[in-house]
């Protein structure tokens, strides 16, 4: 399937990152602030947190073509990436309008949350 492949690919690349940078991870699930975008460190996790974001939208916009469990799966990781990381959150709010079923997502989860 064409829609699953994509998100797939994409968690790929991520993972890959997590693999040859292993300290990257801690901007993620550790809740650390990103280094300043000046550093490479910095300008790093901003890429993957862009690259997680195409992933994570491409999975919210197509969430209708999965079974219940991995709607499931999938929104319990949307929430946590979200609620874990600051550079995750800063490129959501810095790019309004980029990833619009993402945003919503997550956007709906904050008022529920609240």
């Amino acid at each position: 399937m064409v829609h699953a492949g994509l998100s797939l690919e994409g968690a790929a690349q991520v993972d890959q990152v997590f693999i040859e940078f292993p300290d990257t991870r801690q901007y993620f699930r550790g809740s650390k602030k990103p280094p300043p975008e000046s550093e490479t460190e910095g300008r790093r996790v901003r890429a993957v947190a862009m690259t997680m974001a195409n992933v994570l939208d491409h999975v919210v916009e197509h969430q209708d073509k999965m079974k219940p469990r991995t709607r499931d799966a999938w929104h319990s990781y949307v929430t946590e990436v979200h609620r874990d990381s600051p550079v995750f959150r800063e490129i959501l709010a810095d790019h309004p309008g980029w990833w619009p079923g993402l945003q919503e997502e997550v956007g709906n989860r904050n008022q529920v949350e609240a």
